[in-house]
């Protein structure tokens, strides 16, 4: 068996909950066994939640809905937000390499890969972000991005968890799929304008969040 992290959209004042999930996964690197791992996620999802109504958000998505929320056709102030996320990150003694901001997005990545320097949080629009909570700056972005976006998401309403298939809990921290449930909660209660208004208010995102199962 193999395990996934998903994320329901939260009620009351929790914005999101993550659990994970076993499922009957499918190995190797084609598109058709990922997405033939998404159909036994997504079963073994709606066989424990039978209200449950899911959505992968990934290039991998069956969907394209989803395949559209994916964070690499997402931008944000006209720029890639992989590039938005590698420049804003701080280093040790304050070293930021803001060049990347118009790098193309997987050399932003591969670059700052490279950097033997401790991470101190994040500088995006003269604006300072903590590493703690650990996702915070890559959901406020991601958020901002889908609330620049030309396209209708109102779509997002029928859907309570969201899945991706390419996220390793035990090896990464941020994850689309988590931003996505947020912004749900966001846009369902009407708060987006609230939460996105400074990184403070950002912050109550995780204020109740459930623990991990």
């Amino acid at each position: 068996m193999s395990t996934k992290m998903i994320f329901k959209v939260g009620q009351g004042k929790r914005c999101f909950e993550e659990e994970i999930v076993e499922y009957v996964g499918f190995p190797g690197f084609e598109v058709s066994q990922k997405q033939k791992s998404i159909i036994s996620l997504h079963s073994a999802i709606t066989k424990k939640y039978p209200y449950a109504k899911v959505l992968e958000v990934s290039t991998k998505s069956p969907l394209k809905e989803g395949a559209d929320l994916s964070a690499f056709n997402l931008l944000l102030d006209g720029k890639p937000l992989e590039c938005v996320f590698q420049s804003s990150k701080v280093f040790e003694g304050g070293e930021q390499f803001e060049f990347l901001i118009d790098a193309e997005p997987s050399e932003a990545k591969h670059f700052i890969r490279s950097i033997d320097k401790e991470l101190t949080g994040f500088r995006y629009k003269d604006e300072d972000f903590p590493l703690v909570p650990k996702s915070l700056f890559y959901d406020y972005i991601y958020i901002k991005a889908l609330m620049q976006s030309e396209k209708d998401l109102s779509y997002l309403k029928k859907y309570n968890v969201y899945t991706d298939i390419e996220f390793n809990e035990k090896k990464q921290i941020n994850c689309q799929a988590r931003s996505v449930a947020i912004f749900s909660y966001m846009l369902r209660n009407d708060k987006l304008d609230y939460y996105t208004s400074s990184p403070e208010k950002f912050k109550e995102v995780y204020r109740y969040q459930k623990s991990k199962k």
